[in-house]
């Protein structure tokens, strides 16, 4: 959700002095860290939820 975060870069940031959160789980502060507006896509959620339900319904007993 940080305008920052990136999966192709070293420790996933774009932001040279960021410190390397290492457990991604646990709650954590970044100093950096700044809002994406592209965080949230309405059109991929619903394709999302659209996959889940067609998953659901293959696996369905």
């Amino acid at each position: 959700m940080c305008v920052f975060f990136d999966m192709r870069v070293p420790k996933q940031c774009r932001e040279d002095d960021a410190e390397e959160v290492t457990e991604k789980a646990r709650l954590n502060f970044c100093e950096w860290f700044k809002p994406s507006e592209l965080a949230f896509d309405d059109k991929s959620k619903a394709e999302e939820d659209q996959a889940i339900s067609a998953l659901e319904a293959l696996f369905d007993d």
